[in-house]
């Protein structure tokens, strides 16, 4: 094992694998610094070796991938044609691929005749088709399910022979959502000289068997964020990260006696999580309370367990709110609503100076 503790991270223009046209981008958004994952991934993804990242949410690995595939697609001798597809990033929400897709397009922009397109459900299949027949694509951004169906409906109008990477987003959440037929099936219309990153919060068994069937030799690289007592009895923060060929073991992590992780979390460093016990009854009346200390200030989110349950907490605030809860702006989101709702939804809220979103985690 070869294990680097990182207490500092590079800037970007230190980083050789990244362009100029990349970086201009970087600078122009404000980038200056890499953080960890960027800094370990971008230069092992850019030299040709499959990767298989192990990083919490809000550790930069959107960029740690949407950066190599630009850098592989400038790269090449012979640029795409309208429809030879490059790369195929799939995340397991529309909510996720449409980020994805926006943080990409400025780095794709700085490529010559290359379309990215998103696909993803909540929309009309036949023009998403006729789309990118229209259009074309070299990178295609989206849903499993969407991604598939397209790839079938517009075989012609997407050739796949060249591809260059393909990546995984949130691997858990893709399995915990019954997508492996569909990944498999993607991924049997692939070539196999591809380049292929697996980004993923936990290491399950799913996970590790999906990355023995879609990847080979991969570097594992572990982003895990460990706590130590700093001098003065305050708490400092260190990032290791861990980085082997095979997609076996879980490195820079420290084990207790009894095999349990100890002094890592999977949560970004800068993240407090506390926790109430409440009753079930009790459950709406400690969720008035909250939101009266903390709705008008700042954004809150809510998860529920099901669709049923977003309703329902979503109904209840509404005929509360105007006694108990005045000023605090409540929107609700999860998977069986109409797109264009959750769309709607979803912006509302990021316009909100401060509210409340309702929302199902998978939604």
């Amino acid at each position: 094992e070869n294990d680097v503790l990182i207490m500092t991270t590079r800037l970007f223009k230190d980083i050789p694998e990244i362009s100029p046209g990349t970086l201009g981008v970087l600078q122009s958004q404000g980038f200056e610094r890499a953080t960890p994952v960027q800094d370990a991934v971008i230069p092992l993804f850019c030299g040709h070796k499959d990767v298989a990242v192990d990083a919490c949410t809000g550790s930069g690995k959107t960029l740690a991938f949407v950066i190599p595939i630009v850098e592989k697609l400038r790269q090449l001798e012979e640029p795409l044609l309208k429809h030879q597809v490059g790369a195929i990033i799939v995340s397991p929400t529309r909510e996720l691929a449409r980020q994805i897709h926006s943080v990409a397009a400025p780095f794709l922009a700085t490529l010559q005749n290359v379309t990215a397109q998103l696909l993803v459900g909540g929309t009309d299949a036949g023009e998403d088709t006729a789309r990118v027949r229209e259009q074309g694509a070299q990178v295609l951004v989206g849903t499993p399910g969407r991604i598939l169906d397209v790839m079938g409906r517009a075989a012609s109008a997407l050739d796949a022979r060249r591809l260059e990477v393909l990546v995984l987003d949130e691997a858990d959440r893709l399995l915990d959502m019954g997508f492996r037929a569909q990944l498999d099936a993607i991924m049997a219309r692939l070539p196999r000289q591809r380049r292929t990153g697996l980004f993923s919060a936990t290491q399950t068994e799913a996970v590790q068997a999906l990355a023995r069937a879609g990847l080979r030799n991969p570097v594992r690289v572990n982003v895990a964020v460990t706590s130590s007592a700093a001098p003065g009895g305050k708490e400092g923060q260190k990032r290791k990260l861990g980085s082997k060929e095979g997609a076996a073991g879980a490195e820079g992590q420290a084990a207790g006696q009894d095999g349990q992780e100890a002094g890592t979390q999977k949560t970004p460093s800068s993240l407090r999580i506390s926790y109430t016990l409440v009753e079930t009854e009790g459950k709406l009346d400690q969720l008035v309370r909250f939101l009266q200390l903390h709705g008008t200030t700042c954004k809150v989110m809510v998860y529920g367990l099901t669709c049923a349950c977003v309703d329902y907490y979503a109904l209840a605030l509404a005929r509360l709110g105007p006694k108990l809860l005045p000023g605090v702006q409540v929107q609700a989101l999860h998977g069986k609503m109409k797109q264009s709702v959750r769309e709607a939804a979803l912006a509302a809220f990021v316009a909100l100076p401060a509210g409340v979103l309702l929302a199902t985690d998978v939604a």
